[in-house]
């Protein structure tokens, strides 16, 4: 079965070159995917990698 990658939030930081609050600020705003639980126990939170795949595509779309 193959395993889900997950971004944290440090690598959304270094991918986007954003502040953490933008981040947040972002999903608050409902302008970037909202994080999911994940782990044994769900206390880590981070993105699918596909969600942030998905929202680079969007805003490429946006740009051109």
């Amino acid at each position: 079965m193959e395993e889900k990658k997950f971004y944290r939030v440090r690598d959304v930081m270094a991918e986007f070159c954003v502040a953490r609050s933008t981040i947040w600020r972002w999903c608050k705003n409902g302008i970037f995917p909202k994080p999911r639980r994940f782990g044994q126990d769900g206390k880590l939170i981070g993105w699918c990698a596909e969600d942030i795949e998905g929202f680079k595509e969007s805003i490429k779309n946006v740009s051109a």
